[in-house]
C-alpha cells in the first residue's frame, strides 16, 4: 500500500487517499493523517502508522453517519490531535475536534457549530491549550474565527473577528511565546496578502497587507530574527 522514498515521501498506490499531515510520534515510527471517499461516497478520515523504514504498523478509518475530513494534526504526549469539519443537515460545516492514541483508538471526538459553515484550516497545540483557526459565514462577508480548547476538547475561547469588510481566508498560523503570528489572505478585486500579530488571546496587536499589482495569495512563512518571509 506504501513505501517510504526517500526517508520522508510517501507514495500512495490507492488513488482515493489524500494525505494532510504527517506526524513523528516516536524515533521509531510515525503517523499519517489523510482522508478518503468511502464506497458509499462518505468522507472519512485516515490513520496510517508505519515505521521509519515504511512498514506499515496499521492503517484506520475514522467514519461517521455524516461527511468528514481532516484538515491538520498535532501529536502531544502520545495523542494525537485531528481537526476537520463534519457536514451537518441544514448547517453545512460544524467544526470536528477528534482525539485519538497511538494504536488509533478513539480517546475523544466531538463538534462544534460557532455561527454558520465554519472550515477550520489550521491547529497548534502549547502546554494543554489547543489553537485553531478558520473561517465561518454567520451572515454576509466570511469571517475568520479563533477558537481554543482544551486536551479534551473543551471550549475555552472563541472569537469572531471582522478583519476586512471582504471575503478573508486564514491560512496558518505558529506561536512563538506571548504573540500569534496568523497569514492569510482576502479579496478585494484581487488576492491580497496579509500578515497579523495577536496576544494569546487573539487580541490584535498590529498587522500589514501586502499589496502588488497583481494577485498575490500567500501560501506559508516563516520568522527568522525580526523578519517574516
Amino acid at each position: 500500500m506504501l513505501e517510504i522514498l526517500f526517508g520522508f515521501f510517501i507514495k500512495i498506490n490507492e488513488s482515493n487517499i489524500s494525505l494532510i499531515k504527517i506526524l513523528e510520534i516516536s524515533e521509531n515510527s510515525i503517523i499519517a493523517i489523510g482522508n478518503r471517499l468511502n464506497e458509499s461516497l462518505m468522507g472519512e478520515i485516515v490513520l496510517i502508522k508505519l515505521t521509519r523504514n515504511g512498514n506499515v504498523i496499521f492503517s484506520k478509518s475514522i467514519y461517521s453517519n455524516s461527511y468528514i475530513q481532516s484538515v491538520d494534526a498535532v501529536y502531544k504526549d502520545g495523542r494525537v490531535y485531528i481537526v476537520g469539519t463534519i457536514t451537518i443537515q441544514n448547517e453545512g460545516n460544524n467544526i470536528l475536534f477528534i482525539s485519538v492514541d497511538t494504536n488509533g483508538n478513539i480517546i475523544n471526538s466531538k463538534f462544534y457549530s460557532i455561527a454558520n459553515y465554519e472550515n477550520p484550516s489550521a491547529m497548534t497545540i502549547e502546554n494543554d491549550k489547543i489553537y485553531i483557526i478558520g473561517t465561518a459565514n454567520p451572515t454576509g462577508p466570511i469571517r475568520p474565527f479563533f477558537f481554543i480548547v482544551d486536551t479534551n476538547g473543551i471550549p475555552k475561547f472563541m472569537k469572531l473577528a471582522y478583519l476586512f469588510v471582504y471575503s478573508t481566508n486564514l491560512k496558518n498560523f505558529y506561536l512563538e511565546g506571548d504573540y500569534i503570528y496568523v497569514f492569510g489572505d482576502y479579496y478585494d478585486a484581487k488576492r491580497i496578502s496579509f500578515i497579523f500579530k495577536f496576544d494569546t488571546l487573539f487580541n490584535l496587536i498590529e498587522g500589514k497587507r501586502i499589496f502588488t499589482n497583481n494577485q498575490f495569495p500567500i501560501y506559508g512563512f516563516f520568522k527568522r530574527n525580526d523578519s517574516l518571509i
